[in-house]
């Protein structure tokens, strides 16, 4: 936790949001891994250049299946983060 406490205070990531998925979820942890990865590429793409980020995998208590939490350092406004995402709902 303290590591990640300091990469966030290193990077000023003062930026939250929230990725979930739409209809049964998602419950395969590799996937979700892929599915960021996809959703980080295409919002730098958007944003026009690369960005430090945080995530982190997140499983509710009803048994939605995995979401994810993730923080940045700069204002994206929720359009892009949605378009990017593109698998459900993906808010700040």
């Amino acid at each position: 936790r303290g590591k990640v406490r300091r990469y966030c205070a290193e990077n000023r990531l003062n930026r939250l949001g929230t990725l979930t998925y739409a209809g049964q979820g998602c419950f395969e942890p590799a996937a979700l891994r892929v599915d960021l990865a996809g959703f980080f590429r295409r919002l730098r793409a958007t944003v026009g250049k690369p960005f430090a980020y945080l995530w982190a995998p997140a499983w509710p208590p009803k048994g939605h299946g995995l979401h994810a939490h993730f923080a940045v350092g700069r204002f994206i406004g929720v359009g892009a983060i949605r378009a990017a995402w593109g698998r459900g709902h993906g808010r700040t």
